[in-house]
């Protein structure tokens, strides 16, 4: 009676691991192909090294000894010790896990009492049964811990980084050193530099320097003020260099910038949001997931955007969202990533402001003078973008009430004039005040 017991009791247990194991247990093809894959699904170059991705491993708790949160898509800074050793990188979760690793056999069955080893003789068809499913059992857990160990790539794929101190940093902590120019003495280099790689279209360099002084500064339920997403239509023939152009020039003088480049077959089939593949046990990262005060630089395609690409970039320039697919739910975070869009004719997506280029000189930087390239032009560049971005505006009484009578004057000539583009006049205005360094707009600004 007593096998018989067990034997159900082993059953219906092999029954309820295989359930639970059958969405997470791959076929030996497949395993390897999750492995081989693990580098473009954590995003690293070969071309780099070190490389770009690691683990971390952190010692330190909040109060009441709970594990340290992180935000989503804040940066930190560790400071550890960095191992590449695949060997000091395998943690066995267990005494079995080390016994299969040393070909050790497990003996799981029960210890029989000495009162029923007569009992054992009459019922060896029973322990046949319990043997078959022993040995299943067995190579199923090895399956699983084989799995278990490819989900987590090796150390020297993927090195671990066991931290010993970290801290988050902003762009503020690494320019708070730098002493800021005088606007009006530094202003004119700095159009003169973002005019090179558009043609030297003026009007173009100057929306793009208020572009880049945008942020946002206050939140009205799904309206924020501050944001600006520009876009700038037209250019050479070959978006594909044009984009990498523009990108190259406005990453020498930020701190985050990011290139999407929406014009290759590749990158239109997948998703721009990250998702959460349970698979691996893992965020998957995608183009959108940036940290606050990273520039996007969207290079968009001659034909229609996809459904899904459109109202994922819709949502970033017009709300500073973006939505994290947890497969079960969906997860929206507020973000602030100004978007900058390069496309060959006007889009459709919700863009602020849209400037045709008009420039007449070549879509490049080898007019440039020397002194705009060396780097003590692009340190003062970088310390002008955020001091000048972090400066509150201050409204005079006058300017305001001039402002109220222009938005009534504007809505009695023209009905389709809307609070929403005076916010945008506001906003303009305001990036235009913080151009030149001023803390008060003016009259000039407004106009």
């Amino acid at each position: 009676m007593f096998w018989l017991m067990m034997r159900n009791f082993i059953l219906e247990l092999m029954r309820g691991i295989h359930c639970y194991m059958k969405g997470h247990l791959c076929k030996k093809l497949e395993r390897r192909n999750m492995l081989a894959s693990t580098s473009q699904s954590l995003r690293l170059s070969s071309e780099v090294s070190p490389p770009e991705a690691c683990l971390v491993k952190t010692y330190d708790y909040e109060e009441g000894g709970k594990p340290h949160s992180f935000k989503i898509c804040q940066t930190y800074e560790f400071v550890g010790i960095l191992s590449t050793s695949p060997q000091l990188t395998q943690f066995p979760h267990s005494h079995e896990q080390q016994s299969l690793e040393r070909g050790e056999h497990i003996d799981r069955r029960p210890r029989l009492d000495e009162r029923i080893v007569t009992e054992q003789q009459k019922q060896e068809k029973e322990m046949e049964v319990v043997k078959e499913e022993e040995r299943k059992l067995h190579q199923m857990l090895e399956e699983y811990i084989e799995e278990d160990e490819e989900r987590i790539p090796p150390g020297s794929l993927v090195p671990r980084l066991h931290a010993l101190l970290f801290n988050g940093v902003t762009s503020g902590d690494l320019l708070s050193s730098f002493t800021c120019p005088s606007p009006q003495e530094f202003r004119p280099s700095l159009l003169l530099y973002l005019s090179s790689f558009l043609a030297f279209d003026s009007l173009a360099a100057e929306y793009l320097l208020l572009f880049l002084l945008s942020r946002i500064y206050s939140r009205q339920e799904e309206f924020c003020l501050g944001k600006l997403s520009l876009g700038l239509v037209g250019g050479p023939s070959d978006r594909k260099q044009f984009g990498r152009r523009v990108f190259d020039g406005l990453n020498e003088l930020l701190t985050k910038c990011s290139l999407l480049d929406l014009s290759t077959e590749p990158v239109t089939s997948q998703s721009l949001s990250p998702h959460k593949d349970y698979s691996r046990n893992r965020l998957q990262s995608a183009p959108l997931q940036l940290s606050d005060a990273t520039v996007l630089v969207a290079n968009l395609p001659s034909l229609p955007l996809s459904r899904k690409h459109t109202r994922q970039l819709n949502q970033v320039a017009s709300c500073q969202k973006v939505d994290y697919d947890f497969q079960y739910h969906v997860s929206s975070f507020r973000v602030d990533i100004p978007i900058l869009f390069l496309s060959s004719k006007p889009s459709l997506l919700n863009i602020d402001c849209e400037v045709r280029l008009v420039g007449n000189g070549p879509y490049e930087m080898a007019s440039v003078p020397i002194p705009l390239l060396e780097d003590e032009f692009f340190k003062n560049c970088r310390s002008f973008l955020f001091q000048n971005r972090g400066m509150e505006i201050e409204f005079d009484e006058r300017v305001s009430q001039e402002i109220q009578d222009d938005f009534v004057r504007l809505r009695q000539s023209a009905e389709s004039f809307t609070q929403k583009q005076l916010h945008l006049w506001l906003t303009l205005a305001r990036l235009v005040s913080l151009s030149w360094g001023c803390r008060t707009l003016e009259f000039k600004h407004w106009n």
